[in-house]
C-alpha cells in the first residue's frame, strides 16, 4: 500500500472533490480559502463592510473581497476572519466545503475519512499507472 503525505492528501482532496457552494464571481473562483469565508459570510447575512468591522484589528472591506476571490492573503489576515466568522480553527477555512470542521469531528471518523481518501488516492494512481501500460 502506498502511503503519501498530509500536503498530497490535501492537494488531492482539493483537486478532486466537487466545492458544495460555487462562488459568485466572474473569476469562478471556487477554491478554499475564499469560497468558504464567502459562504460563511453569506449564511451570517454579513456584508463586506460589516464583516471587516467584526474583525480585531478591523479590516478593510476591499481586503475580505481580494481573498473571497483567492486574490492573495496572509496568515494573520485568515485568522482575523475566522474569529470574525466564529470559526474555531482558521486551518478549516482551507479545507473543501464537504469537510469543513474537519477538526471537529471524533479520530473514528477521522481515520475513516483518511482511509476513503487513501483508497481513492491508491485507486487513481493505478488507473494512471495501467494508462502509461497501455500507452
Amino acid at each position: 500500500m502506498l502511503t503519501w503525505s498530509k500536503v498530497e492528501i490535501s492537494d488531492y482532496i482539493a483537486d478532486t472533490l466537487v466545492m458544495d457552494s460555487k462562488a459568485k464571481n466572474d473569476n469562478d473562483v471556487d477554491a478554499p480559502p475564499g469560497v468558504n469565508i464567502r459562504r460563511l459570510r453569506e449564511e451570517q447575512e454579513l456584508s463586506l463592510r460589516k464583516l471587516a468591522k467584526l474583525c480585531i484589528p478591523e479590516l478593510v472591506h476591499t481586503t475580505i473581497r481580494r481573498i473571497e476571490n483567492n486574490d492573495g492573503w496572509t496568515r494573520d489576515t485568515i485568522i482575523r476572519l475566522s474569529k470574525a466568522l466564529g470559526v474555531n480553527n482558521h486551518e478549516d477555512l482551507f479545507l473543501p466545503s464537504e469537510l469543513f470542521n474537519y477538526s471537529l469531528l471524533n479520530i473514528e471518523s477521522k481515520k475513516r475519512i483518511a482511509e476513503l481518501v487513501q483508497e481513492s488516492f491508491d485507486a487513481e494512481l493505478y488507473r494512471k499507472n495501467l494508462d502509461k501500460i497501455s500507452q
